[in-house]
């Protein structure tokens, strides 16, 4: 168990990929209300969704916060959130497929 990293704990991210799925993002996106919504102009959104452009540390951090990344820019950290005890949630597949776990 001493292997596990806490929850609530901050980790070390690759920005580069995590670039890559902003970009992915800002692709799939309403450029002028993504635009209005950050402050991050129309320009500057499709060079970077283009790949032309790399996002100021400012800027990538707007976009992160939009599409709700926990990462912070500057100290190339992933928050992980924290634990909730004592509250049921839905699993992945079941919330997916349409499905009802039985328990």
């Amino acid at each position: 168990m001493s292997g596990l990293t806490p929850a609530g704990s901050s980790l070390p991210i690759d920005l580069w990929l995590l670039l890559e799925g902003v970009r992915k993002k800002i692709s799939a996106s309403n450029i002028q209300e993504l635009s209005d919504t950050t402050g991050v102009t129309r320009p500057t959104l499709y060079d970077i969704a283009a790949g032309r452009r790399v996002p100021t540390i400012e800027t990538f951090q707007r976009l992160l916060n939009h599409f709700q990344f926990a990462a912070d820019a500057a100290t190339h950290k992933h928050v992980l959130p924290p634990v909730v005890r004592g509250e049921q949630s839905v699993t992945p597949r079941a919330a997916t497929t349409g499905t009802k776990s039985t328990a």
